[in-house]
């Protein structure tokens, strides 16, 4: 049994025992032992939940068609607790977004789709905040923006590129604040510099 249904079942008989006019020593050593188990399950209730273990529920939107729109999933010990992941779909089935969630905040792996299952975008959030390498890509693939981040901001290298893969622009952060740019035009030649 679950531990906040056994513990609302626990504490119903100890408030029945309690209120019931016997003054039997089998009650009293009934309550005793409820009393017992009730401190156990608070002490675990504090615990971490195993994520096999934990609740999970879904809300799903459709389309008109019938085709999955949006899957919500939450987790925790309660119904609706946290959102643990969020995925939104187009029409045509295929996954447009992909974001997963820590104590409802975007953590771990995103991903975005165009509609020909191509991914267009790639990275990874710690704590609400991008985190780590991105990427961005054209429709074909080829990489679009690639930079990295640290608690949302970039830091280091951040590059962009033409559909030909040449580079557009090379860019040097620390902390959100931009070191050095370079820009070049399509054949290559310099445009901006700092």
């Amino acid at each position: 049994m679950k531990t906040p249904k056994k513990l609302t079942i626990i504490c119903f008989a100890l408030l029945m025992l309690t209120n019931s006019s016997c003054t039997n020593t089998e009650a009293e050593k009934e309550i005793i032992a409820l009393k017992a188990e009730i401190a156990l399950l608070k002490r675990n209730e504090s615990t971490v939940m195993d994520p096999i273990s934990e609740k999970r529920e879904e809300i799903i939107e459709r389309y008109s068609t019938g085709e999955k729109k949006l899957v919500v999933t939450y987790a925790g010990s309660g119904s609706y607790e946290f959102v643990s992941k969020k995925m939104t779909y187009y029409v045509n089935g295929q996954i447009k977004e992909e974001e997963n969630y820590q104590n409802s905040e975007l953590h771990g792996d995103y991903r975005e789709y165009y509609k020909n299952g191509q991914i267009s975008v790639k990275c990874s959030y710690n704590e609400g905040k991008k985190n780590g390498e991105f990427f961005e890509f054209y429709h074909d693939g080829v990489v679009w923006e690639h930079g990295y981040f640290t608690n949302g901001d970039y830091d280091g290298e951040y590059t962009t590129y033409f559909i030909d893969g040449k580079i557009k622009s090379y860019e040097l952060y620390k902390k959100g604040d931009r070191i050095e740019a370079i820009w070049y035009d399509n054949k290559g030649n310099i445009e901006y510099q700092n």
